[in-house]
């Protein structure tokens, strides 16, 4: 060989087929999901997870590292350090999670961000409403999380329950925020208000001996109440079919004779008796004028085998027809 001559030599370079280990993880995570495993958001695995900061939080015991097949992060931890303990309403936090890949891969350091949304509960439980009762504030019966969102036909979004006439309503409860917000829905009945008024009445002897008891009701009391006889000064005790009373006056029986009846409208068992939408039975007095009617009491069939019908016989003491 010449001395200091230039020699030449040959080197190989090899470039493997390295997998990127980048980080990309979901905008948001719903603690109804349980932890968020870091190693399902980087290609291969494998690196160190930083917490960095949490809604804004970067002191102790920020930021903490996470590695290896346990990379986990638990909602509650997240939960602990944003406070959502002091609030009582749905929460949420905007996480800053820092990424190394491992060692060898091709990936580069990065930081993504990430919202954790508290796990909420929407029950509630519905109660019968009277009518006269509205409106009713459904924020009163959430049993599970509060400050959540109302909807359904005679409800606002503020939870305002006040339809315009009884019915059955279906309603919702949804609470939270997208897209981990859960929703809870339920009947709710509304009953009629009612109204249970009798009159008293006062009327002359009859021969038929029979009064309407329908003639006694309030013009906005139901007709599909029951009668009852509750006291009388007569010998014989009236008796009732439907609405129908019938007495008989015996000599002895002293005028004017007197007849407390009962009306009672059928139980509405869901609210307390006496109170609008199971109104308490009501009473009156009948009162009976020993002045004989003189009005006119056809029976109620006429057979024509009976021959002709004699109007005489159907007034107590006669007229003109």
């Amino acid at each position: 060989t010449i001395p200091c001559a230039t020699a030449f030599d040959d080197a190989v370079i090899t470039i493997t087929g390295a997998t990127e280990t980048g980080f990309d993880l979901p905008e948001a995570w719903c603690a109804a999901d349980g932890a968020l495993n870091l190693n399902d958001y980087t290609t291969v695995g494998g690196g160190v997870w930083t917490i960095v900061s949490v809604n804004g939080i970067t002191s102790a015991p920020l930021p903490f590292q996470l590695s290896g097949p346990g990379a986990t992060v638990d909602n509650a931890i997240i939960g602990a350090i944003a406070g959502w303990g002091l609030d009582p309403l749905a929460n949420f936090a905007t996480v800053a999670i820092h990424y190394q890949p491992a060692a060898g891969g091709c990936g580069i350091p990065i930081t993504e961000i990430i919202t954790f949304y508290e796990d909420v509960d929407p029950s509630w439980t519905p109660e019968p409403v009277c009518e006269a009762d509205l409106p009713i504030n459904l924020n009163d019966w959430v049993t599970g999380t509060p400050g959540g969102t109302w909807s359904g036909t005679g409800v606002t979004a503020g939870g305002i329950f006040n339809p315009t006439q009884p019915g059955l309503y279906t309603i919702t409860y949804t609470v939270g925020y997208e897209p981990c917000e859960e929703s809870e829905s339920h009947d709710i009945t509304v009953y009629p208000e009612l109204v249970n008024e009798i009159n008293p009445i006062t009327v002359c002897e009859s021969p038929s001996g029979t009064i309407n008891l329908s003639a006694m009701l309030g013009p906005d009391t139901p007709d599909n109440g029951t009668w009852t006889v509750v006291s009388d000064n007569l010998t014989i005790t009236p008796i009732i079919n439907n609405d129908v009373l019938s007495y008989y006056i015996v000599f002895g029986d002293v005028s004017p004779y007197q007849i407390v009846v009962e009306y009672t409208l059928p139980d509405v068992e869901v609210f307390p008796l006496g109170t609008p939408c199971n109104p308490a039975p009501a009473q009156a007095t009948i009162t009976i004028d020993g002045t004989t009617e003189t009005g006119f009491d056809l029976p109620d069939v006429w057979c024509a085998a009976d021959g002709p019908i004699n109007l005489v016989n159907y007034t107590a003491i006669g007229g003109g027809w």
